[in-house]
Protein backbone atom coordinates (compact mmCIF):
# COMPACT_ATOMS: atom_id res chain seq x y z
CA UNK A 1 0.00 0.00 0.00
CA UNK A 2 1.42 3.55 -0.38
CA UNK A 3 1.79 5.84 1.44
CA UNK A 4 0.04 9.34 1.55
CA UNK A 5 1.57 12.07 -1.40
CA UNK A 6 2.96 8.71 -2.93
CA UNK A 7 4.04 8.22 -6.56
CA UNK A 8 3.38 5.35 -8.71
CA UNK A 9 5.11 4.46 -11.52
CA UNK A 10 4.99 2.36 -14.51
CA UNK A 11 8.05 1.02 -16.15
CA UNK A 12 6.37 -1.08 -18.69
CA UNK A 13 3.22 -1.65 -20.02
CA UNK A 14 1.18 -4.90 -20.09
CA UNK A 15 0.44 -7.34 -22.71
CA UNK A 16 -1.35 -5.25 -25.18
CA UNK A 17 -5.02 -6.01 -24.65
CA UNK A 18 -4.97 -6.06 -20.95
CA UNK A 19 -6.28 -3.64 -18.87
CA UNK A 20 -5.01 -2.25 -15.44
CA UNK A 21 -7.49 -1.36 -13.11
CA UNK A 22 -7.14 1.10 -10.69
CA UNK A 23 -9.69 2.54 -7.68
CA UNK A 24 -9.65 6.70 -8.69
CA UNK A 25 -10.97 7.21 -5.40
CA UNK A 26 -7.86 6.20 -3.20
CA UNK A 27 -5.50 8.30 -5.48
CA UNK A 28 -7.90 11.23 -5.27
CA UNK A 29 -8.07 11.15 -1.35
CA UNK A 30 -5.01 9.87 -0.33
CA UNK A 31 -3.27 12.26 -3.33
CA UNK A 32 -1.49 9.60 -5.17
CA UNK A 33 0.64 9.91 -8.53
CA UNK A 34 0.59 7.85 -11.62
CA UNK A 35 3.14 7.99 -14.12
CA UNK A 36 4.82 6.39 -16.56
CA UNK A 37 7.45 6.14 -19.36
CA UNK A 38 8.26 3.63 -22.58
CA UNK A 39 11.25 1.83 -21.62
CA UNK A 40 11.81 2.01 -25.38
CA UNK A 41 12.56 -1.33 -27.55
CA UNK A 42 14.26 -4.47 -27.02
CA UNK A 43 18.00 -3.53 -27.67
CA UNK A 44 17.31 -0.38 -25.39
CA UNK A 45 15.57 -2.75 -22.49
CA UNK A 46 18.87 -4.92 -23.16
CA UNK A 47 21.42 -1.87 -22.81
CA UNK A 48 20.20 -0.59 -19.87
CA UNK A 49 20.26 -4.27 -18.11
CA UNK A 50 23.85 -4.24 -19.34
CA UNK A 51 24.62 -0.32 -18.20
CA UNK A 52 23.17 -1.16 -14.36
CA UNK A 53 24.91 -4.58 -13.95
CA UNK A 54 28.32 -3.45 -15.00
CA UNK A 55 28.19 -0.06 -13.48
CA UNK A 56 25.40 0.05 -10.50
CA UNK A 57 26.79 -1.70 -6.83
CA UNK A 58 24.08 -2.67 -4.47
CA UNK A 59 23.86 -0.61 -1.16
CA UNK A 60 22.93 -3.16 1.40
CA UNK A 61 23.41 -2.79 5.31
CA UNK A 62 23.80 -6.23 6.81
CA UNK A 63 21.75 -6.71 10.37
CA UNK A 64 22.22 -10.20 12.58
CA UNK A 65 18.47 -11.55 12.76
CA UNK A 66 17.41 -11.02 16.41
CA UNK A 67 14.25 -9.37 17.41
CA UNK A 68 15.66 -6.16 18.20
CA UNK A 69 17.66 -5.70 14.92
CA UNK A 70 14.74 -6.60 12.96
CA UNK A 71 12.46 -4.31 15.00
CA UNK A 72 14.77 -1.51 14.63
CA UNK A 73 14.88 -2.21 10.80
CA UNK A 74 11.67 -2.42 10.37
CA UNK A 75 11.02 1.13 12.26
CA UNK A 76 13.48 2.41 10.25
CA UNK A 77 11.51 1.42 7.09
CA UNK A 78 8.23 2.69 8.49
CA UNK A 79 9.89 5.87 9.58
CA UNK A 80 11.73 6.22 5.92
CA UNK A 81 14.89 6.31 7.37
CA UNK A 82 17.06 3.81 5.56
CA UNK A 83 19.86 4.81 3.64
CA UNK A 84 20.82 0.49 2.51
CA UNK A 85 18.52 -2.21 1.84
CA UNK A 86 18.64 -4.20 4.91
CA UNK A 87 19.53 -7.75 4.71
CA UNK A 88 19.25 -9.97 7.88
CA UNK A 89 22.24 -12.24 8.61
CA UNK A 90 23.38 -15.15 10.57
CA UNK A 91 20.39 -17.55 10.36
CA UNK A 92 22.19 -20.65 12.26
CA UNK A 93 22.83 -18.29 15.07
CA UNK A 94 19.13 -17.18 16.06
CA UNK A 95 17.21 -19.26 14.20
CA UNK A 96 17.60 -22.74 15.78
CA UNK A 97 14.95 -25.64 15.04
Amino acid sequence: MLKQRSKFYFITAPPAGEKVEVDLTLFLMNDYSIAGSAPGGPLDIQYTINFVAQKTKRWVETIDINEENVSTARKGTADDDVKFRFVPTRYDKYLKD
